[in-house]
């Protein structure tokens, strides 16, 4: 029994009490099955509000069947999808886009999770060749399965991208959430407004129980791109007419789908309310482990509501997503502060071998691997001290590390980390090395 709070996922999170009194306000005696209902009505009009006049969402039971509904819908028969090769759709679905959607994934090596638009050109070449799998749907995860979030820019480089060679694109956005909050911006900002045709929306991840969403996003704001073969307008109207029957036919469609849209509703907000990602960064109160500002601002030691003026004001994506990511950021300062990072090798080079970095942190301490950008710190350290620290809280080991004696892992935050378990985490690392 671990003393701490998980670090393993954010998957870990109980359910938000505000998605929960959601759900059981919608337990309000008979409603149409399958989702012809007043909540997922309802959850039409807000999904017009969030991502643009024309948006059709489609709730459903997961993220891997969001995924799968989603490329079928937009891929032929004998198509392939341009990832990246650490998307969760090319190693954590069990093959399911291949298995369920018979769709071959075609993985791009990528930097910390982020693929550029060249990885995406050099499968120009086999669009018209017979003997191999049409590129014919690009698939983008954001924030990525690294903890880092593409650029509004980046983002737009690869959808312009794609489409110049015929491709349909989908964000893979299971935490979404969590990028918009992290570059400040309303999630229409970083899908309608890019020219992506379809996205998986996350909920559990952020405060959701049992859910997610496909969102064909509207047939009027696809792009024009003459001579690429992308007819945007009339992909996403196949799209629609197909994710219905897709989403049954893959085992999506929840006969009582009211309560999958009233946590979506709880959690995007009712029609008329704030959209959310259009607030100002607030200023950053650092916490007493040394934690600066999270990617969107709010306070260190904000709760799971986030302690920023005007933040009762923000849907509760956002407010989630934010402390999520402020407590990942909480996280890696307390490290620095603790004076447990490593310098990384090309320190260690440039200041001598064994030299260790201002605050007196020995080689053998923690490295981080990946930006935090979102709500993840990736880092390597000892092997031995990340299974002492893993007595107090749970954690997933990631990748071998730079020597077999240690190893590189992902400790995760959410909607509901406490700051004080950060704290304690970080006091627990630092105990751990020093032992």
């Amino acid at each position: 029994m671990t003393s701490l709070p998980p670090f393993a996922s954010d998957n870990y999170a109980g359910t938000h009490p505000e998605v929960l009194a959601a759900v059981a306000a919608a337990n309000d005696g008979f409603a149409v099955a399958y989702g012809d209902d007043p909540w997922t009505a309802r959850l039409d009009a807000r999904v017009a509000e969030v991502f643009g006049p024309g948006a059709l969402a489609y709730p459903l039971i997961n993220g891997t069947g969001a995924n799968v509904v989603s490329l079928m819908a937009l891929s032929e028969r004998w198509g392939g999808v341009v990832t990246s090769d650490v998307a969760h759709v090319n190693t954590d679905e069990n093959g399911a886009p291949e298995r369920v959607g018979g769709l071959k994934m075609l993985p791009c090596p990528s930097v910390d999770g982020r693929i550029e638009p060249f990885h995406v050109e050099r499968w120009a070449g086999q669009r018209h060749d017979v003997h191999r799998a049409h590129p014919g749907v690009l698939s983008l995860t954001q924030s990525t399965e690294l903890g880092t979030v593409y650029p509004v820019e980046a983002l737009r480089a690869l959808v312009d991208t794609a489409h110049g060679l015929g491709m349909a694109v989908h964000v893979d956005g299971s935490r979404l959430a969590n990028a918009a909050a992290a570059l400040g911006c309303s999630l229409r900002a970083l899908t309608t407004d890019l020219g992506v045709d379809v996205v998986s929306l996350g909920a559990a991840k952020i405060g959701g129980m049992i859910g997610e969403a496909v969102v064909v996003l509207a047939p009027q704001d696809a792009p024009v791109v003459p001579g690429s073969g992308y007819d945007g307008g009339a992909l996403r109207e196949r799209a629609a007419a197909a994710v219905p029957f897709l989403r049954k036919s893959t085992m999506q469609l929840a006969s009582k789908t009211r309560f999958v849209s009233a946590q979506l509703l709880a959690l995007l907000g009712e029609p008329g309310a704030p959209v959310g990602g259009g607030a100002a960064a607030a200023p950053v109160t650092p916490g007493p482990a040394g934690a600066g500002a999270g990617p969107v601002g709010t306070g260190a030691g904000a709760g799971p509501a986030g302690a920023v003026a005007g933040a009762a004001a923000e849907p509760l994506w956002w407010r989630n997503a934010v402390h999520a990511n402020a407590m990942a950021a909480r996280l890696r300062a307390g490290l620095e502060s603790a004076g447990v990072l490593a310098p990384a090798p090309a320190e260690i080079g440039a200041a001598g071998a064994g030299a260790a970095p201002e605050g007196g942190a020995a080689v053998g301490g923690v490295r981080i691997t990946r930006p935090v950008e979102a709500n993840a710190v990736f880092a390597t350290l000892p092997r031995a001290a990340a299974d002492r620290v893993r007595e107090q809280a749970r954690f997933y080991d990631w990748a071998p590390g730079e020597t077999p004696d240690r190893v590189e892992v992902r400790w995760m935050c959410s909607w509901d980390t406490p700051p004080e378990a950060v704290d304690a985490f970080v006091a627990a690392v630092a105990d751990a090395l020093a032992r």
